[in-house]
């Protein structure tokens, strides 16, 4: 790991050491140097105490959190990929948009987290990880795929779903709103009525999906292969992003 030279003050001190060092050291040091680029990738910080720590945009690849306290902190879009979070506790964390993926959060308690928008890709999870219903269904979705399975009502609102399988699924009224599935495949996935206003669907495979009363304002359906697709009655605006020969294509 680069441990970068830092001044804090009139002491030398590196971005490690400023982290053990405690919350009010650390924030404080972030306060006076808000464009820093932090990366502690490999770090070894097993049972720190991060309680309230601002740890925003930072890098965290392979690194050792086991049985660590992040409750409270503020860890929006930190990339914790393979890293070990293993027993972390997580409660009352903001997690928005943070790379989960490959991490071991095993034992881990991320109960009262926010975790909207988080990749949770390969992340490994045991039968004693506390998470959200929501975000557990995310993790299945992503990670075993759902085809077929019935997802009517689900929500799924800025859920990341990258190349999910959700062939034949049964998503009507369902609210996948700010989602990302991007690349995802949906051949023959049943929409009438979902919400996929502002989704990102770039990509994906909609083959003889049914978008019957489904609400697609500000979609983005670009590249997304639409084959066969029933758009009777779904909300389409100047917003969405979608190749018109798809809405010409004869029924």
């Amino acid at each position: 790991m680069d441990r970068t030279g830092i001044g804090m003050g009139s002491e030398n001190l590196d971005l490690l050491e400023i982290l053990r060092r405690g919350p009010e050291i650390w924030n404080q040091w972030r306060q006076e140097n808000p464009g820093e680029n932090v990366d502690l990738s490999g770090a070894d910080l097993k049972e720190a105490n991060l309680n309230g720590t601002d740890l925003r945009d930072t890098k965290f690849r392979d690194a050792n959190f086991s049985d660590a306290n992040f409750s409270g902190a503020y860890l929006e879009n930190a990339n914790f990929s393979d890293a070990d979070l293993s027993g972390a506790d997580f409660s009352g964390a903001y997690l928005k948009d943070t790379d989960l993926s490959g991490a071991d959060l095993k034992n881990a308690d991320l109960g009262l987290a926010n975790i909207i928008g988080a990749n949770l890709s390969g992340t490994i999870l045991s039968d004693e990880t506390k998470i959200d219903p929501k975000w557990k269904l995310v993790y299945e979705l992503v990670n075993e795929g759902g085809p077929g399975k019935d997802l009517s009502g689900a929500d799924l609102c800025l859920a990341k779903l990258f190349c999910a399988d959700l062939n034949g699924a049964d998503l009507k009224g369902a609210n996948l709103s700010n989602a990302i599935l991007f690349r995802a495949k949906l051949m023959g996935a049943d929409l009438r009525g979902a919400n996929l206003k502002d989704t990102n669907l770039i990509g994906a495979n909609f083959s003889n999906a049914n978008f019957s009363d489904a609400d697609l304002s500000g979609a983005n359906l670009a590249l997304a292969y639409l084959s066969g697709a029933n758009f009777n009655g779904a909300i389409i605006t100047d917003e969405t992003t979608i190749d018109p020969k798809w809405l010409s294509e004869p029924r």
